[in-house]
């Protein structure tokens, strides 16, 4: 018989459980304490009847009374209480199941977590890393072409950008009225001005709150969300008080040969500033 599939086999099957490992064990988890509620529910039950079966012994046991035969509905009236010593000896298994379930989800979500720590801790050191790369790049260009040429690079980016991206839905309104404008791969109408407001306004609540994300930005250059669709992860990323945010805004044509405001981020410095995880840490 040919086995060789089997060896390929187990190989993804463990890529797949070690690159889904935390949402297994969120999973597990949440079942366990489910189990744990609806075994508990059920031992809560049993524990009542059991107690009562150990009044009724201990009444045997220490009454005097003569009754004829060993009938436990006969002795109930004469049920003796117990002590929580007692009633713990009397029920403590029936717990066992439940309890178990309990500490095996618990177990799950903080082991899930633990592996989700590790990684954000493994992303954020790889980030720091190519940002200070990109950093280093960024200061050699500037120093070997200057500033006035590095700008001119990344207008050449940017243009690169909206020539690869369909048209705007919409034709441009030109006369100082909004304009396309993209950011982040996205369209979105604003103006000049409008852009440089929320530029501020993203700046001084920073200055306030010591960090903003990148989703509070697209709220300011896009109140009613017409347009900017932020990811799941906007919210998780962002910039801190060390460096303000400048939008920087570049004139790009379209595929229709429109003018579009193509936003980068920097800082004060000029210096591509792009956002980060974790940005609120040290606050």
């Amino acid at each position: 018989m040919n086995l060789s599939w089997v060896r390929p086999l187990l190989m993804t099957t463990q890529k797949a459980v070690v690159e889904h490992a935390p949402q297994i064990l969120m999973v597990l988890g949440t079942t366990g304490v489910t189990g744990a509620v609806i075994y508990g529910a059920k031992a809560g039950e049993k524990s009542v009847y059991l107690i009562e079966q150990a009044e009724v012994e201990k009444a045997k046991r220490i009454s005097t009374l003569s009754v004829a035969d060993d009938d436990d509905a006969k002795w109930r009236p004469w049920r003796e209480p117990l002590t929580w010593q007692e009633k713990i000896k009397a029920c403590w298994k029936v717990y066992v199941p439940p309890v178990g379930l309990l500490i095996f989800g618990v177990g799950c979500f903080w082991g899930a977590q633990g592996i989700n720590l590790k990684r954000q801790a493994v992303l954020a050191g790889l980030y720091a890393t190519a940002e200070a790369n990109l950093h280093e790049y960024q200061a050699k260009v500037v120093e070997m072409i200057g500033k006035d040429g590095e700008k001119e690079v990344n207008a050449a980016i940017q243009q690169d950008k909206a020539d690869r991206l369909p048209p705007p839905p919409a034709p441009v309104i030109v006369g100082g009225a909004e304009t396309w404008c993209l950011i982040d791969n996205q369209y979105f109408k604003n103006t000049y001005t409008g852009i440089k407001d929320a530029q501020n306004i993203f700046n001084q609540n920073m200055i306030s709150q010591m960090y903003g994300s990148k989703l509070e930005l697209y709220w300011l250059l896009d109140p009613d969300g017409k347009y900017l669709k932020p990811d799941e992860n906007a919210g998780e990323v962002g910039w801190s008080i060390d460096k303000l945010l400048v939008l920087d805004i570049d004139p790009v044509l379209g595929p229709n040969h429109e003018q579009i405001l193509a936003i980068s981020y920097r800082d004060g410095n000029g210096l591509l500033y792009a956002p980060e995880p974790g940005f609120g840490r040290l606050y």
